[in-house]
């Protein structure tokens, strides 16, 4: 039952959501009889669940009904533990490359399935996915300056620690 895009390693799979999915989440028992999964509540705590419902609302929704055709760069793709068929996090990406092919990819894992390596499995999946399409040259990511876990996670992947940078509003 699941949707015909779908990658995988021996332990995970990569579900990205098209937006009549997305439009089922906070119904977390219809979102999994609709995917043919066990489980799709992913708790993951602050502040990774406000900025989800942020994203979900303002981004993942309209950007994937914009782009029916290309919703697999706008959506949240959930993460899924093969063995117990149940959701543990999701990832995604900020949208198609840019005109240098860079483009954002952000990540939570419920707090029940942290220190497992799912997360580091799930970006690397993302990342020859991502690689794999045309016109990406390089995939960045921002984590908080006390994310130590997620710069290790990255930092397995590939990744380089550029520095701490500081946004518009001072953060």
């Amino acid at each position: 039952n699941h949707p015909a895009f779908y990658i995988e390693s021996e332990e995970i799979g990569l579900l990205p959501l098209n937006y009549e999915q997305l439009c089922l989440y906070g119904q977390p028992e219809l979102m999994a009889k609709t995917l043919g999964l066990r489980n799709c509540l992913i708790q993951c705590g602050e502040p990774f669940d406000e900025a989800f419902e942020d994203a979900l609302e303002n981004f993942w929704k309209p950007m994937s009904k914009e782009n029916p055709q290309d919703y697999e760069w706008f959506t949240n793709w959930l993460i899924v533990l093969k063995f117990e068929n149940t959701t543990i996090g999701g990832i995604g990406l900020s949208g198609k490359p840019n005109e240098k092919g860079e483009t954002e990819t952000g990540y939570a894992i419920d707090i029940h399935y942290r220190g497992k390596g799912y997360m580091t499995q799930a970006l690397a999946l993302m990342c020859k996915w991502f690689f794999e399409q045309n016109d990406t040259k390089s995939l960045i990511a921002h984590t908080m300056p006390n994310g130590i876990i997620s710069q290790k996670t990255l930092i397995k992947n590939g990744f380089e620690l550029i520095g701490p940078e500081v946004t518009d509003d001072g953060e």
